[in-house]
């Protein structure tokens, strides 16, 4: 799908990719793996998708993944950026080495420096969430039914496994 989306989008698409949230993945029926484990699964995965992307057969056999006899016919016409998200230092230190850039959750320079201690020299992009109403008790109250999980900080908002874990 990447690859594809690359191809039409003529070279104005970058993939981001992370770790995963609980939400979305439990549902498969598999354990939900600890973030050591899902950020290895997600090397391993990146190793794969970049032997794709080049339009070779791909035979690969990991920890995690096996990929036997795979070919994309229509691979990206140049390198596909990848933008790793990340919450904790080891996150980062992975976005530095595999990623074309990081994606933080809040614009904060500490977090962008360690990335770049960890030799990440791609774009850095944050995500601000803002609501505005010129009542501030309205913009709070939209704010809460919209996003009210944006109070979760860190790894909490990853493990949480159910809607009504986020409505809790």
């Amino acid at each position: 799908a990447a690859a594809t989306t690359a191809l039409l989008l003529e070279e104005r698409f970058t993939l981001g990719l992370g770790t995963g949230e609980a939400l979305n993945e439990h549902i498969l029926g598999h354990r939900w793996p600890p973030p050591e484990t899902r950020r290895a699964m997600l090397a391993e995965a990146i190793h794969v998708m970049r032997e794709l992307w080049t339009g070779e057969t791909v035979d690969h056999r990991g920890d995690f993944y096996q990929v036997e006899n795979a070919r994309l016919f229509d691979p990206p016409p140049s390198h596909l950026p990848l933008v790793i998200s990340g919450f904790g230092r080891a996150s980062m230190e992975l976005a530095a080495e595999l990623g074309d850039g990081f994606w933080g959750h809040e614009p904060d320079p500490e977090v962008v420096e360690r990335y770049e201690q960890a030799g990440g020299t791609g774009p850095r992009y944050a995500q601000v969430r803002v609501c505005w109403d010129a009542d501030v008790e309205r913009a709070r109250e939209t704010v809460h039914r919209r996003w009210p999980n944006q109070g979760l900080s860190g790894q909490l908002a990853q493990d949480l496994p159910t809607f009504t874990h986020f409505e809790q």
